[in-house]
């Protein structure tokens, strides 16, 4: 276990064995590694931008930047919340987005995902 790596960063380790007497043995070929980002801010809603049927919000980056974001939102027409379904809403690398064609007085849960360039998901900001 390595500690301390920074999010949505690469590197490459070697090792090598050394006896007990400090001579050194064979290296190994390099081991490439990517961590995965880290977590967006929540989603905030734009107030001047919010309408009956859409809505506009943004998030802050995370830690390290990321290549893009997906959004992902609940569907709010199941009557249980165990058979409701996130939905792919949005992919691009803009840190927020408009979401159209929403049903008025409906009540909606979000989750923004930043992914690093290797497609690497770190986790998920639910709002």
């Amino acid at each position: 276990r390595v500690d301390g790596l920074s999010p949505n960063s690469a590197y490459e380790f070697r090792l090598c064995a050394v006896g007990s007497a400090g001579e050194r043995q064979a290296e190994t070929a390099g081991v490439r590694v990517s961590t995965e980002p880290g977590t967006p801010g929540l989603p905030q809603l734009l107030p001047h931008r919010v309408q009956p049927d859409s809505l506009a919000m943004r998030w802050a980056e995370p830690e390290g930047g990321c290549a893009s974001y997906n959004l992902t939102m609940m569907e709010p027409l199941a009557a249980d919340e165990e058979d409701r379904e996130w939905a792919l809403i949005y992919e691009g690398t803009t840190a927020g987005c408009e979401i159209s064609y929403l049903s008025p007085q409906a009540t909606y849960h979000f989750c923004v995902i930043a992914l690093g360039a290797d497609g690497r998901a770190g986790e998920g900001t639910r709002e």
